[in-house]
């Protein structure tokens, strides 16, 4: 369903970083659950397009990660946008690492977080 013949292009803009693992994890997490919900939803009856994920250094001290689709886009009442867009921003991945949080339903669905990383003496 999701291999590479699904007509769904997934375009990677990482780059290289070391982030402890109290970050590490809910980046995870969004990065996952995001990227599965667009191969799911953003390309209804094999309409073709890209997914986008990207990590990347704004400064020394701030983080942007970002999911980006090109497809149908995400329904405001989706449980998706509930979930990371909803009225319980304590329980959400970003939310717990201190990340502001954006999410656009313009041309698709773009969701960005933006955060702090502490950076170890030992990294």
């Amino acid at each position: 369903m999701f291999g590479t013949g699904s007509g769904v292009n997934l375009v990677t803009e990482i780059h290289e970083m070391t982030l402890p693992v109290e970050t590490a994890i809910p980046c995870g997490l969004v990065i996952n659950e995001l990227v599965t919900n667009a191969f799911k939803h953003a390309f209804p009856a094999g309409r073709h397009g890209a997914i986008r994920v990207v990590l990347r250094e704004l400064d020394s001290a701030r983080w942007m990660m970002a999911v980006e689709d090109d497809g149908w886009g995400c329904r405001p009442a989706s449980r998706s946008a509930r979930r990371f867009a909803g009225p319980r921003p304590g329980l959400h991945p970003g939310h717990q690492i201190g990340a502001e949080v954006e999410l656009r339903r313009e041309g698709g669905t773009s969701f960005t977080m933006t955060f702090a990383v502490q950076r170890r003496a030992d990294a």
